[in-house]
């Protein structure tokens, strides 16, 4: 699979963050403090409490402007729409006639550090890599995470997550990467297209939006020219062999210039050729496209590490969408 078996496949949070992502608008101040609503650190330290009672204090400075909860649930959506237009975060938000940096509102999510809920932060984190574990070997959530003896309901265990701002950050909350797919045309349109929508399917389930550009030789280059297309955006070229022409044509600056700053990340669909660890990728027999004096690529592999690009082998769909979903939100 590439760089995949070279490094850490994706994590947990990032899939349980998109919980909060569609809850947070939501949550009421009632699901914390349904007599006070205002978020407020009164002390300059928090118990933390292990799963074997040994206890930790963190320093939680309180933050110069309280908002409450339903502010910040407001703040977030405002935060997130200019995200979403412009690609960065805003330099402050208003709240009346306050003017928050985004430090500040940050600080405002983070100041709720003290326990939610049944488990403590150093709980939450010590669950999520069993949550990664399983989820990595069955490809869904567990339906409890479990300590001690105590099972907490996978459902519960989101909410806490949701309602626990202290391990959020925002950057990364708002980061996720709008998704563009094309294909080649590998064994027929029917088939080829019900490969992409399954793709497509997965990475909805799991909040993403992925839209299908096209199949055929040269969407690969049309998605990167469209000026519908952000400039954040990730790009998934699905391939049925390997080209060392195509290949070779991404490092180019032609290429790189077309690409901008969006995000290219290629599929390898059996029975393209395996690249990894190939010292020479031939020259393709319908390459009518490269300069008569290429014959090929050798190591390709490298060629695209090299040039800042990341690839996969595989026909397993849902090891394409955890692969994509890593590479939208990393």
């Amino acid at each position: 699979m590439g760089y995949i078996n070279k490094r850490k496949f994706f994590t947990i949070l990032s899939l349980l963050l998109l919980v909060l992502v569609l809850s947070m608008t939501s949550i009421s101040a009632a699901s914390l403090n349904s007599s006070n609503t205002s978020v407020k650190v009164y002390s300059t330290s928090v118990a933390i409490h292990t799963s074997s009672s040994n206890t930790k204090s963190v320093a939680v400075t309180a933050p110069t402007i309280s908002l409450s909860l339903t502010q910040i649930n407001e703040g977030l959506s405002r935060v997130k729409t200019f995200y979403n237009s412009y690609h960065r975060l805003p330099n402050y938000i208003t709240f009346g006639t306050s003017k928050l940096t985004m430090a500040q509102f940050q600080q405002n999510i983070t100041s709720k550090g003290q326990l939610v809920g049944d488990l403590s932060l150093i709980q939450i984190n010590d669950g999520l890599p069993r949550i990664q574990t399983f989820y990595n070997a069955n490809h869904r959530l567990p339906n409890h995470v479990t300590y001690g003896t105590t099972n907490i309901p996978i459902s519960k265990f989101k909410q806490i997550m949701a309602i626990n701002g202290s391990i959020i950050n925002l950057n990364r909350l708002l980061a996720f990467k709008p998704i563009y797919i094309t294909s080649d045309n590998i064994r027929n349109v029917k088939i080829d297209n019900e490969r992409v929508t399954n793709i497509i399917n997965g990475l909805n389930a799991l909040g993403l939006k992925a839209y299908n550009m096209g199949l055929g030789p040269n969407y690969h280059i049309e998605v990167l020219q469209s000026s519908q297309v952000p400039k954040n955006a990730l790009i998934i070229d699905i391939y049925g062999g390997a080209d060392a022409g195509v290949l070779y044509e991404m490092g180019t600056a032609w290429y790189k210039s077309i690409k901008g700053t969006r995000y290219v990340f290629s599929i390898f669909w059996p029975p393209a050729k395996v690249i990894t660890g190939l010292d020479f990728l031939e020259r393709a027999h319908d390459d009518n496209y490269s300069p008569p004096s290429f014959t090929g690529l050798a190591h390709p592999d490298q060629y695209l590490q090299q040039n800042g690009y990341r690839y996969m082998y595989s026909d397993v769909i849902s090891t394409i969408v955890n692969s994509i979903f890593y590479e939208a939100t990393y």
